[in-house]
């Protein structure tokens, strides 16, 4: 479809300005004649460009015509180059541009042409609103700064999957993707998450943790050992062991004394273990109440009012 309609714009031979505008015109007034003779110059030459199909170059011309005069018929032309170029959202914006003054300034035929152009772009770009509050971010859209925080803008773009990032003001970079549907109006919000206590590294939530954890490991572990050697040496009591009359340590034979050692060394170890294990159960316990679960905010995306967000901490 669009290669039709560029066709039946170089046969008609529609250009450019065909027809003498007035004076007064909004698209003519402050251009001097000098100005005009300038455009039309560099028009001619962008038209030659682009019956040879080198569109980057004739879209160069077109675009040092308008700078003398932004005249619609003359930037409608530059809306061919790009759409030829594959480049819709930039297409769609020139557009929009052409057609801010109806129909007066553009012959009959380039005006149809314009509106078969804006119902095609229509499918192949959608709006997007990118907001920041965070003093100090920038926020970059494809590679391209695009709001520096506080702040929002509105870009039009190409269907499709773009890269958004945001950096700076001190807080931790954060890079999105966003997907752009045809037609459609979406709010992008961009929140950073601050830098963890000591500029990185292991954060404090996730030692208090290790700490919770292994100290509960340890704590278990010592009760399994410390009750082992003491059944271990019950077992025994029986045959190599009596309890003492007089209230005092049991009586043991050579076996019995042997195996009494063995459990009052495991149980000391085990009461090392538990003493270690209960001191990082504390500290962890108390990193995790002096550093609260955070709640991250992310690049929410939203669309017609609804939003999607993503929240988490390790």
């Amino acid at each position: 479809m669009q290669r039709v309609i560029v066709i039946a714009a170089i046969v008609t031979g529609v250009w450019g300005p065909a027809r003498a505008d007035a004076p007064t015109a909004p698209w003519s007034v402050g251009v001097t004649d000098a100005q005009k003779a300038e455009a039309n110059r560099l028009l001619e030459r962008g038209n030659a460009r682009f019956l040879e199909k080198k569109f980057a170059e004739a879209l160069a011309l077109y675009r040092e015509a308008v700078a003398s005069w932004d005249h619609p018929a003359i930037r409608f032309n530059i809306v061919r180059c790009l759409i030829q170029l594959d480049r819709s959202a930039e297409a769609a914006e020139n557009l929009q541009i052409t057609l801010r003054y109806g129909n007066a300034p553009l012959e009959e035929t380039v005006y149809t042409e314009a509106l078969a152009y804006e119902k095609l772009l229509a499918k192949q770009v959608g709006d997007v609103t990118i907001e920041c509050r965070q003093p100090g971010v920038e926020v970059s859209l494809d590679g391209a700064r695009v709001v520096s925080c506080p702040g929002s803008q509105t870009r039009r773009l190409a269907t499709g999957k773009h890269q958004l990032l945001g950096a700076g003001g001190g807080l931790l970079p954060r890079a999105s993707e966003i997907v752009v549907i045809g037609g459609e109006t979406q709010t992008v919000g961009v929140t950073l998450d601050a830098v963890p206590v000591g500029g990185g590294g292991v954060r404090p939530r996730t030692i208090g943790k290790i700490l919770l954890s292994s100290g509960g490991g340890l704590l278990a572990g010592s009760a399994g050992i410390g009750l082992w050697a003491w059944r271990s040496y019950r077992r025994q009591f029986p045959n190599h062991c009596l309890d003492s009359t007089t209230g005092g340590a049991p009586l043991c034979d050579a076996s019995g004394a042997d195996h009494l050692n063995r459990a009052r060394l495991v149980g000391d170890v085990a009461t090392v273990m538990a003493g270690v294990g209960g001191v990082a159960v504390i500290a962890g316990a108390l990193v995790l109440w002096r550093y609260p679960k955070e709640h991250r905010a992310v690049v929410t995306p939203a669309s017609s009012g609804i939003g999607l967000a993503i929240s988490g901490v390790f």
